[in-house]
């Protein structure tokens, strides 16, 4: 005989651990969302006149004044809250990571820009001499609207951390095309500002200087973005999403001057933007095929 237990013959059954390791497959995913864009800054751009423009009108009857070099300095563009969207073509490598292609747009107001105007005059003393000085002024103005539009390849890790519960985080690369709208960046004080009235000998006019710091430009563009969505349907997914993205130097091309006495302003150099910064977020939906 024997004062063994029967319970002690029981084999031991091992813990059971729960694992949720179901992939989603290809998928296709549309995200829609608010943008923020941080305020980007503008390099100098320089700009020229045209010859032997006379200042006498903005600066002394007596002087003779003539235009060396005309600078927009500090610029920067104050921006609004946009929207995001982006859609994405999954393709699975392993069973938690994924290639992602997206494309999409966003869009931002542009509230205003403003900027300093540095202008370098040459006055001229007679006898062959000369001397020259700075004359400071400021513009603002500028609304208008700046889009986006990315092409990139994202490398995500994606992974079911719950029944029908997903989160997926990754970064990726590419380029996008930009293009900015700032019309209508107004100065109402800088060297020529009055002009002869033609209907009243002897009196002047005050014409605004108005330039336009418009154009278009494609830069290499990086980003970041992690989502967590539940599955709904098999295969369908909806939940939220956060990325930040980034851009390199963006150069929109040749500023303009719309308006500017008897258009003798000229010229402008290049509208080059260091950056652009974004956070996006809002919601997702993806299904799988």
């Amino acid at each position: 005989s024997s004062d063994v237990c029967s319970s002690d013959l029981q084999p031991e059954v091992p813990l059971q651990i729960q694992e949720f390791d179901e992939s989603t497959g290809n998928y296709l995913v549309v995200r829609g969302g608010v943008a923020l864009l941080q305020d980007p800054t503008v390099e100098d751009i320089s700009f020229s006149v045209g010859a032997n423009f006379g200042l006498e009108n903005a600066l002394g009857p007596a002087a003779d004044f003539q235009m060396v070099d005309g600078r927009i300095r500090n610029a920067s563009l104050v921006t609004g809250t946009g929207y995001d969207i982006t859609i994405g073509l999954g393709l699975e490598l392993s069973e938690e990571i994924t290639v992602e292609i997206q494309t999409g747009f966003q869009w931002n107001p542009v509230d205003r820009l403003s900027a300093d105007l540095l202008y370098t005059v040459e006055q001229d003393l007679g006898g062959g001499v000369s001397d020259t000085f700075d004359f400071a002024s400021s513009a603002t103005g500028g609304a208008g609207s700046l889009y986006q539009v990315p092409l990139t390849a994202n490398l995500l890790f994606d992974t079911e951390i719950a029944e029908g519960l997903r989160l997926d985080v990754g970064i990726g690369a590419g380029i996008q095309w930009s293009t900015l709208t700032s019309s209508n960046v107004t100065s109402t004080a800088y060297p020529g500002t009055f002009v002869l009235d033609p209907d009243n000998p002897g009196s002047y006019l005050t014409v605004p200087l108005v330039m336009n710091l418009d154009g278009q430009a494609i830069a290499a563009r990086y980003q970041a973005q992690a989502g967590l969505s539940y599955e709904l349907f098999p295969g369908g997914y909806l939940g939220g999403y956060v990325r930040i993205a980034g851009t390199t130097l963006l150069n929109q091309g040749g500023m303009t001057f719309q308006q500017s006495p008897s258009n003798l302003y000229r010229d402008g150099g290049d509208i080059r933007i260091p950056w652009l910064r974004i956070l996006t977020f809002g919601a997702r939906f993806s299904v799988s095929f």
